[in-house]
């Protein structure tokens, strides 16, 4: 038998209970991000028990394939019911967006569709194939929005990037280690 290893992919997604619990398990915690570092310390976590390990994605797959030139005025951003996901101030930005650029169009995605109709200038993928995402998602915009309170690394950002998309991102914590400020 081998020692205990925790995944530390992020932190207030689950019961706070459980995951403070898992916290203070006397074991190596591997962090997605280092912002889960300082986290992992902040909750009594001794430091030798936290490393990183950096993500990565599958560059044959996320890749250019539109030229930005050739791209319309679009933007594109993940939907999510969970609350941190921020959902509400990604729609108003979408919203600003296309009061701002008259012409602009987005396009959503996510495991299940919004709660609400959305004006027919966006276009919405549910569950989408990773070829979909990449294709007529991330390869159509221009901009991606992740406007999230907190990722632990947050896989679509990186991904829409490494397509061509611009990053418009919160201070998320995970976006740390990808996203450089303007």
């Amino acid at each position: 038998p081998g020692l205990p290893v925790l995944l530390f992919q992020g932190i207030d997604m689950l019961h706070e209970h459980l995951e403070r619990k898992a916290l203070r398990t006397p074991c190596l915690k591997v962090c997605v991000a280092s912002w889960l570092v300082d986290v992992g310390i902040r909750n009594g976590v001794p430091p030798e028990q936290l490393h990183v390990v950096p993500m990565g994605i599958d560059h044959d797959l996320y890749r250019l394939t539109t030229p930005l030139d050739a791209r319309r005025p679009r933007v594109a951003m993940l939907h999510s019911t969970h609350p941190a996901k921020g959902w509400d101030v990604g729609l108003d930005a979408l919203h600003e967006v296309r009061r701002r650029v008259p012409g602009a169009t987005a396009v959503v995605f996510g495991t299940s569709p919004p709660p609400d109709p959305l004006p027919d200038w966006v276009e919405v993928h549910v569950d989408p194939r990773a070829d979909v995402l990449v294709e007529r998602v991330y390869n159509e915009a221009r901009v991606f929005i992740q406007p999230s309170d907190y990722e632990g690394f947050g896989f679509t950002a990186v991904e829409a990037m490494a397509c061509g998309a611009a990053l418009v991102t919160t201070d998320n914590g995970g976006s740390r280690d990808y996203a450089v400020p303007d």
